[in-house]
């Protein structure tokens, strides 16, 4: 007898497997044709195949730092946690926001973390 279990994605990047979700250890990683630079407290991040330009915040520069570190989603939202003034929640939400524009703007990516 085969057993068939189905697995999906969610919008809020957990797993389901036979409809239980999931934490999947990712970490978001800057595309290789991605080039960015800290000027001051802000960065500029220069998308080289589509010729565009990108301004971040002091917060968007902290997040970008460590994404560089290949954190996993969960060590990234701990980190900033213990870095700045925020309910958990609300810096949950807003990581998620940030990834998705930048996924939308073709400047990350999702990739399976080694890291947990």
């Amino acid at each position: 007898m085969v057993h068939v279990r189905q697995i999906s994605i969610r919008e809020d990047h957990y797993l389901t497997l036979d409809g239980q979700p999931f934490r999947v250890m990712n970490t978001v990683k800057l595309h290789s044709y991605i080039r960015w630079r800290k000027v001051g407290n802000e960065g500029v991040v220069l998308n080289q195949d589509e010729g565009e330009v990108l301004v971040l915040n002091e917060l968007g520069v902290r997040i970008v730092e460590l994404f560089e570190q290949g954190l996993s989603l969960d060590l990234l939202h701990a980190r900033l946690l213990a870095e700045y003034d925020v309910d958990a929640t609300v810096l949950d939400t807003d990581i998620n926001r940030y990834i998705d524009e930048l996924i939308k703007a073709n400047v990350v990516v999702w990739e399976p973390c080694d890291v947990a």
